[in-house]
């Protein structure tokens, strides 16, 4: 719609400002079109199990970071982004994975989301709500050696966000990520279902994130995470969710976006 391609717009002319007129609204409509093929594409996943779901990945690039993590009994929170097809990793942890578990957001529409649920969780593993007894669930399957999949590039509540570098503009960016990973020991592996070209499948890749994700300076941190989100989004930025107000918050006296 007009609303969602003024938005994307209004992101990739913040984020990619070196690229040309022409070029900026080519990748706004481009980003539209992979956001609704990976809606159409959930509504398959959310039908099967994993194991008719991996049928459609054709490469798994760096799986061992996961794996070593879970065979010594640590937790992983994988770091994603609204990226590719993000919808494939509650069915990935939940089948593969002891403890796995998808941090989601509800519709608050309760049917619907009772629906989702239910989807989601189809493969195994923990659907757990962005809600204190869903978190409180998720950070006890971490603890306990689980693997998460955290996708917490979107715009926090200010009392539970700080501001960081993306792309170049100060952005409100979630901390909830690396408060999980100084009281779990967990590990933070960048991850994301890339989509192949011509409907061919998807491509799983795991990536090391910078070591400053753990640390207990939150700016520090925080940056090393919206690190990774942009680590994400370069592979292939039109398949990025642009159509989200992502610097909607501003830092003091710079001015409104949307």
């Amino acid at each position: 719609c007009i609303r969602d391609r003024r938005i994307s717009l209004a992101n990739i002319q913040l984020c990619y400002p070196k690229l040309s007129e022409e070029e900026q609204p080519r990748m706004a409509k481009d980003s539209l079109i992979n956001t609704s093929i990976c809606m159409i594409e959930s509504t398959w996943m959310w039908a099967h199990k994993y194991p008719a779901i991996a049928k459609k990945v054709r490469s798994i690039e760096n799986e061992e970071l996961v794996t070593a993590c879970v065979e010594q009994g640590r937790g992983v929170v994988l770091v994603l982004a609204h990226f590719g097809n993000w919808e494939m990793y509650p069915a990935y942890v939940g089948y593969n994975y002891k403890n796995g578990v998808a941090l989601v957001k509800d519709t608050e529409i309760d049917a619907f989301d009772k629906l989702l649920h239910k989807s989601r969780g189809r493969s195994g593993g923990v659907v757990a709500p962005c809600t204190r007894e869903g978190l409180t669930q998720m950070y006890q399957l971490i603890a306990q050696g689980g693997v998460a999949a955290v996708g917490a590039d979107q715009e926090p509540d200010p009392k539970h966000g700080c501001f960081a570098p993306f792309f170049g503009q100060q952005a409100l960016s979630s901390v909830l990520t690396q408060d999980i990973l100084q009281k779990t020991g967990a590990k933070a592996i960048g991850s994301t279902f890339l989509r192949l070209p011509k409907g061919t499948g998807y491509a799983l890749k795991f990536f090391e994130i910078d070591e400053a994700i753990y640390s207990k300076d939150l700016q520090a941190s925080t940056a090393a995470l919206t690190q990774a989100h942009e680590q994400i989004i370069s592979i292939q930025p039109e398949q990025y969710n642009w159509c989200y107000k992502r610097f909607r918050a501003r830092p003091e006296r710079e001015p409104a976006v949307y």
